[in-house]
């Protein structure tokens, strides 16, 4: 009998459960250490799993924010052993969120082998969610990361028609990601009638597995108005924004304050 995978309890909620929050940290942004404080803390503020950005020269779906982080990162010398020590250093010191590495494909697809695959997996990731991947060109990939104890997430947007929409979902055994607008991460995302029945035709084509929405979330009542709608939101840009140039001492205490606002009626503080 296999051993359980973390991602096995991240199911789609009951209509009456409120939307969860799998919070998004960009690996290396101020240091390994940063980063680990920051994973510790967002578990600590209730968060139901962890997007983990792979540093990248061209990251085609960032806003700024997290394009800027990026550049930090890379600038520092973050390189790939340095996200497997990440991993490696929350796992030991008792992370237990299920980790999807959120990176792009000529990092993450053209390396599709199973010694990368399951060095990654055995350092503590559990998912692949790489944006410009097509279903239909990732059949390497999910084998590969199927061999490693991988799952995938794979994206679908406002604009994806029915049929890969679909495939999009069958093909997601983690979750499956679905871009609330056109653009880039950062901007806000508000609710109205094409939202909406946009959100309706993933759930349908998610059948029971998970559905989490992303780009432009970062306040509670945002992340309430999806109840019902979806199971969970991806906040990054304003959760990078609020640990910029926060120091390593106070990483994990800033970082589980707003996964509590998310989470509550009390707003982020939004002076230190």
């Amino acid at each position: 009998m296999s051993a359980p995978h973390r991602f096995d309890a991240f199911a789609a909620r009951t209509a009456a459960q409120p939307p969860g929050v799998i919070a998004y940290l960009t690996a290396g942004d101020g240091g390994c250490a940063k980063t680990v404080a920051a994973m510790h803390g967002v578990e600590e503020g209730g968060a139901s799993a962890l997007e983990l950005g792979v540093p990248h020269s061209d990251p085609v779906a960032d806003g700024p924010v997290l394009q800027a982080a990026a550049a930090r990162a890379l600038r520092a010398g973050f390189r790939t052993r340095d996200l497997l020590t990440c991993l490696e250093q929350y796992r030991a010191e008792g992370g237990r969120l299920p980790i999807a590495l959120f990176g792009y494909a000529n990092v993450l697809a053209e390396r599709a082998t199973g010694d990368f695959y399951r060095a990654l997996a055995e350092a503590g990731a559990d998912a692949l969610a790489i944006p410009d991947l097509p279903r239909e060109e990732a059949e390497d990939v999910i084998a590969s990361s199927e061999a490693a104890g991988l799952r995938m997430v794979f994206f679908v947007a406002p604009n994806t028609g029915e049929s890969r929409l679909s495939a999009a979902a069958e093909a997601s055994t983690a979750f499956l990601y679905a871009v609330a607008r056109r653009g880039t991460t950062g901007n806000d995302t508000e609710f109205d009638a094409e939202l909406s029945s946009y959100l309706g035709r993933v759930r349908r084509a998610a059948g029971s597995a998970p559905v989490a929405v992303g780009f432009g979330f970062s306040r509670a009542e945002q992340v309430r108005a999806l109840q019902g709608r979806a199971d969970h939101a991806v906040v990054g840009t304003a959760l990078v924004r609020a640990l910029e140039g926060v120091p390593v001492s106070e990483a994990g205490a800033v970082a589980r304050t707003f996964l509590q606002s998310l989470r509550s009626q009390t707003p982020f503080p939004t002076t230190r």
